[in-house]
């Protein structure tokens, strides 16, 4: 088999017969994983989304380790030719030392990952909460130094990542895209992926003028893509939906691309997974919270799971959306049983991290309940957002509230001594992240992570086991307390979830 390196997004696959374009086919391709809900006949669909191109015999350049692996398992011979011009800059993985930033000492592996990505020129680099990952976007934007895009998801975190990169002295000015921020030539821009995508057609029904400014922006911004040879993605597990497949497809036009995630690949998201691979490619360096914890970048944690709803029915099926409005954000029962927690460790930094479908009603009932406490959201200002963080690094402000403002990304200077966690969710990968809020280095060395094992309804009962077996999955040790004693989190679900008697 022949794959010819067209250009920096696809490859043309030769010599390919019936034989080869099974196994590519069966290969480079997801099953829904809902697909028994969904009536096939009627699509004419059979529930597999399948990424090589048949027709064409086309493949997306960031599957070639795939490629090369899977033709490696079945013995088919593999040429690569690649067409492509010579690139301007291919840096010396060997430049790479701890000295390469201004003002720190790199540690091992945050080295190895920028000598990852000066070695590949696509792929990801797995990192937990805490590894320091903005030091190596940092890192690989220096080595490189030419014309970068780099996309995160929040205001917050765009601006962490321009403090960062201007602090390193990696460039004396970085260009935002957010909001209403216009680069003015810098040779890097951070921005978010709203601003580089074109507004949608409603917008254009609804209010012409403003689609036609959010347009005419969204194009300038990119222009500056499609000029730029090396694109970075902050919690790259985002990067799956159809703003950024245009992204990668149609305006970045470099060969160089790279992800950043702590969970990039959900077992339980396998179209998710697959998409992501077909733009970032695999994990190039992968750093491990064991790895983390002996070098003292992040700290242990203790897991505290508390059964709620006791007296409840875990069958009762009623809708996840009602049973969180009962149960949760309406309950005043639920709110003090919060404010037992806070009030059990006055002097500590306690954030209160919320995932549930209405954010807004939970956290300001909770605000209410729990003195000096402060709840930030979409809606709150930017300086009052700014204050509240800041007041809660130096423990002026000993209780946040936050939802998916804090859920990811967001750098808290001082950690935090205890984490509470509430609301549903049963993806591993999103419990991971949250529970990564707790590990950055506090006074103490270690956390508290407080979370529910809801009782009282069939959903919510389905999400709190999920949680509690992610946690065991992370390697941290555990406890289930019920109203008449303590069980090991490991026991527990190995008991199949019984309760103590």
């Amino acid at each position: 088999m022949l794959a010819r390196i067209v250009n920096n997004q696809t490859m043309q696959l030769e010599q390919v017969d019936t034989y080869h374009e099974d196994i590519l086919d069966n290969y480079f391709c997801a099953r829904h994983p809902r697909i028994r809900f969904i009536d096939v006949e009627q699509q004419s669909w059979d529930g597999y989304y399948r990424k090589y191109d048949v027709a064409r015999q086309r493949l997306a350049l960031p599957f070639l380790q795939d490629l090369a692996k899977l033709c490696d398992v079945k013995g088919i011979a593999l040429e690569v030719i690649d067409e492509r011009p010579a690139p301007k800059r291919a840096p010396n993985p060997d430049d790479v030392k701890d000295d390469l930033l201004y003002g720190i000492t790199l540690e091992p592996h945050q080295i190895r990952a920028i000598k990852a990505a000066c070695e590949s020129e696509i792929g990801i680099v797995s990192m937990p909460t805490g590894g320091g990952k903005t030091e190596v976007m940092a890192g690989i934007a220096k080595m490189y130094d030419c014309p970068t895009v780099i996309l995160a998801d929040k205001r917050i975190i765009i601006e962490q990542i321009k403090e960062r990169l201007e602090l390193r002295d990696v460039i004396e000015e970085v260009g935002l895209f957010y909001g209403g921020s216009t680069p003015n030539g810098q040779l890097i821009v951070v921005g978010s992926i709203q601003s580089i995508s074109s507004p949608s057609a409603s917008l254009k029904r609804k209010d012409p003028e403003m689609y036609k400014k959010r347009a005419k922006r969204a194009k300038q911004f990119q222009q500056m893509a499609k000029s730029s040879d090396l694109l970075m993605v902050d919690e790259c597990d985002k990067a799956t939906s159809k703003q950024y497949r245009n992204l990668f497809r149609h305006h970045f036009g470099g060969r160089r691309k790279y992800g950043f995630s702590g969970t990039p690949f959900d077992k339980k998201k396998p179209v998710e997974s697959l998409s992501l691979r077909e733009s970032l490619g695999n994990i190039i360096s992968n750093t491990g919270r064991s790895e983390l914890e002996k070098i003292g970048r992040i700290i242990p944690i203790k897991f505290y799971m508390f059964a709620y709803g006791e007296d409840g029915d875990a069958q009762d099926k009623i809708a996840l959306d009602i049973a969180e409005r009962e149960i949760i954000i309406d309950n005043p029962k639920f709110h003090n049983r919060i404010l037992q927690i806070v009030s059990a460790f006055p002097d500590d930094g306690t954030l209160i991290l919320l995932d549930t479908l209405n954010i807004e009603d939970i956290g300001k009932a909770l605000e209410k309940v729990i003195p000096g406490s402060v709840f930030i959201y979409g809606k709150t200002s930017k300086t009052k957002r700014k204050k509240a963080i800041q007041n809660f690094e130096d423990r002026k402000l000993k209780c946040l509230i936050g939802g998916k403002i804090i859920k990811r990304g967001l750098d808290l200077k001082g950690g935090v001594e205890n984490l509470i966690i509430i609301g549903g969710g049963k993806l591993w990968s999103e419990f991971d992240q949250k529970v990564g809020r707790a590990v950055r280095n506090n006074a103490k060395g270690w956390a508290r992570v407080f979370s529910f094992m809801f009782l009282n309804n069939y959903y919510l009962y389905r999400h709190s086991r999920e949680q509690l077996k992610a946690l065991i999955s992370l390697g941290y040790e555990s406890r289930v307390i019920f109203k008449n004693g303590t069980l090991d989190g490991k026991a527990y679900v190995k008991s199949r979830f019984r309760r103590p008697k």
